[in-house]
């Protein structure tokens, strides 16, 4: 008969880290949360908490890639770029976080036609099957879409409330992961009209117009440029 003391698993020691990381039970957290505040809120409680010997173990990368995605999602870029630069030299090289970096640079400096594209490029690499943590990357698909569509949602609240009118081709430029017949699509079912002709869209007008506040003028390329790489000062007003 064998001995009934035998331990059942083998022994551990203090420097022992579960295979997935010290993290990783944050993340579980995370992915059960719907609500994007309360999901920042609760990933810098996690963060923040954590056993400061963790701090360069890659799997702090689990609370980081969904902070920094969630406050970018509220449009809350301060916070999304200070959670990437309190990160240690070891885990900001770490081809998530430069992934990370990216897409925030592109939105605190509102390139537009580069902010789908990082966001995109982003995806393609949690998605690789050599990523690290696949739960995280189910995450991170989840939230760089999430993000995405308030992007393009801000853009086009942005642009509806600035012009009269732009070019079909100057606002593919600034939503350059829609194709021609999606951005149509989504533009009338915005309430906007378009020109074929001279490939003109129209957004709806405004209450303040139809009350007949000064009217808007039709956009040009120049104007154009200077509102939207101005977003962040023009969102604040209008």
């Amino acid at each position: 008969m064998e001995s009934t003391d035998r331990p059942l698993t083998p022994p551990t020691v203090a420097s022992d880290r579960p295979v997935l990381g010290p993290f990783h039970k944050s993340l579980s957290k995370l992915d059960r949360i719907e609500n994007i505040s309360e999901l920042v809120k609760v990933a810098e409680d996690e963060e923040l908490t954590g056993d400061a010997r963790d701090q360069d173990d890659s799997s702090r990368l689990c609370i980081i890639a969904p902070l920094v995605l969630g406050y970018l999602i509220l449009d809350d870029i301060a916070p999304a770029r200070y959670a990437l630069t309190r990160l240690p030299n070891v885990l900001i090289k770490h081809p998530l976080s430069q992934a990370l970096l990216n897409l925030l640079a592109a939105t605190w400096d509102r390139k537009h036609s580069l902010v789908i594209q990082r966001a995109q490029e982003l995806t393609d690499l949690v998605s690789a099957p050599s990523f690290f943590n696949q739960s995280l990357a189910t995450l991170v698909r989840t939230l760089s879409e999430k993000f995405i569509n308030n992007f393009q949602e801000r853009t086009f609240a942005l642009i509806s409330r600035a012009y009269s009118s732009v070019s079909l081709p100057l606002l593919q430029s600034y939503l350059t992961a829609l194709p021609v017949d999606q951005l149509l699509s989504a533009v009338q079912q915005r309430g906007w009209s378009y020109d074929g002709a001279s490939q003109i869209l129209s957004p709806p007008a405004s209450s303040e117009q139809i009350k007949g506040s000064t009217p808007l003028h039709p956009s040009t390329l120049n104007t154009f440029y200077v509102v939207t790489e101005g977003a962040a000062g023009l969102e604040s007003v209008v």
